[in-house]
């Protein structure tokens, strides 16, 4: 397979490609504490490498939501191990499982920590994005629809991890919660209940997490309100 690639591709990797492989590039050095620096110059890249970075450009642009240097660090974090994982790793079915049960792991990791004090304010972020997008107030977020879907678009966000447990308990959905039957939802998240009882007492009891993230939502409900009828 490798043959079929013409070696005067070499030359022609994309931004995205080239993004990739310095974010990958700086989470295997950052892991182990290792200085690096961004790579600028690929004439010269590796045949091997190169396919590797197309096969998970392609991946990463048909699933989106797939934090790129989550993916990245995933194995390490998950197997607390310094061990090196090269680009093929990433292109395999494992990596895929390291990085579902790493993202899951974090949902109930300890709240008041900077990363997953960060990991909230992106999903917020991402919510108000999405707000602004479709002309929406913040209230209106919890009961919205995609056309032609039967489920609210939180419950999609959720599932492909664009927001999390902790940014659920923020909003306050709980209402909308129980008008949605236990099964689907362990169905669109496994362990649905389990996760948001366990990050909801996390939540409530948290220092620092609940109040950073009331004052996101006070700012991000205001530049919303242009867009209430």
């Amino acid at each position: 397979m490798l043959q079929d690639i013409s070696i005067s591709n070499q030359k022609n990797l994309s931004v995205n490609e080239k993004n990739i492989y310095n974010t990958f590039l700086a989470t295997s050095r950052s892991v182990k504490d290792q200085p690096f620096k961004f790579r600028e110059n690929f004439d010269n890249i590796e045949l091997e490498k190169m396919v590797a970075l197309r096969k998970l450009s392609i991946f990463f642009n048909k699933y989106p939501h797939i934090n790129m240097r989550d993916f990245f660090i995933a194995p390490y974090k998950l197997y607390n191990t310094q061990d090196y994982y090269d680009l093929n790793f990433y292109n395999t079915r494992k990596a895929i499982v390291c990085y579902t049960n790493y993202v899951k792991n974090k949902e109930t990791e300890q709240p008041d920590s900077d990363e997953v004090i960060e990991s909230c304010k992106e999903s917020l972020k991402y919510i108000f994005k999405y707000c602004k997008n479709n002309k929406i107030t913040f209230n209106k977020y919890k009961n919205h629809k995609l056309e032609g879907d039967t489920m609210p678009v939180w419950l999609v966000h959720l599932k492909e991890h664009y927001i999390n447990f902790y940014t659920l308990h923020a909003i306050g959905i709980d209402k909308e919660i129980n008008r949605i039957e236990a099964d689907l939802l362990n169905f669109y998240v496994t362990d649905f209940y389990s996760l948001l009882h366990k990050t909801r007492t996390k939540y409530v009891t948290s220092c620092k997490l609940k109040s950073s993230m009331q004052s996101c939502i006070k700012v991000i409900e205001q530049n919303l309100l242009i867009f209430e009828n």
